[in-house]
């Protein structure tokens, strides 16, 4: 069965392939919609030098990411990243940049003033419904909580910066033991578990305040 075949063009989002060279990276190709929202052409990116296109990038440390990258035997990097063009527009880079078997890197960026639309709108559709949404850095233990989830545990929205410890604080002790379980559990076995293990009604999740 033939392996399918996509072209830079085919992936709906703004991507820029960027090569190491002269000791920096410079673009060696882009899709439609970069071009279009970059207002030049492909012949005007190709060759073009990371801080020619992004200005900002050493300042901000976005060529050290896309270095850090290039040296590393990973294949992705997240990153969360707010820059600019030569036209001085603000744009918003994707939290993931991707190295591909031959070393180049693609970056996926975004209108900023797009996506804060986008984000305001999801965060006012979650504040109606009282939901949110959340993420865990392992690694780092931080959490990443949406204004929502800070409001469902009775804080100021982006008040501070949860860790494990953090979350937990707000379960009864017993919930403490089985959820600490089922994330040991799932760290050695590789398998996520299932929610329906550990369900979490409101009523029992206890507000403790936080300090900032």
């Amino acid at each position: 069965m033939p392996s399918l075949q996509l072209s830079l063009d085919d992936i709906p989002i703004n991507l820029l392939l960027f090569r190491f060279t002269k000791n920096s990276f410079s673009c060696a190709d882009a899709n439609k919609l970069a071009i279009k929202e970059l207002k030049t052409t492909k012949e005007g990116l190709i060759g073009m030098m990371l801080e020619d296109i992004f200005p900002s990038a050493k300042e901000i440390g976005f060529e050290d990411a896309l270095l850090t990258l290039h040296q590393q035997e990973a294949k992705t990097l997240n990153i969360d990243i707010t820059t600019q063009t030569t036209s001085d527009k603000d744009y918003w880079l994707c939290n993931k940049i991707q190295k591909l078997p031959n070393g180049d890197i693609l970056i996926f960026f975004n209108d900023i003033l797009q996506y804060k639309s986008i984000k305001n709108e999801l965060e006012s559709m979650q504040q109606i419904a009282h939901i949110g949404h959340w993420k865990w850095d392992i690694s780092q233990d931080v959490i990443t909580w949406s204004d929502e989830v800070y409001r469902i545990f009775g804080e100021e929205p982006q008040s501070f910066k949860p860790t494990l410890a953090d979350f937990l604080s707000y379960l009864t002790s017993e919930d403490q033991v089985t959820l600490k379980e089922l994330i040991e559990s799932t760290m050695i076995t590789k398998k996520p578990y299932n929610r329906k293990d550990f369900p979490v009604p409101l009523g029992r999740v206890e507000k403790n305040k936080k300090s900032t």
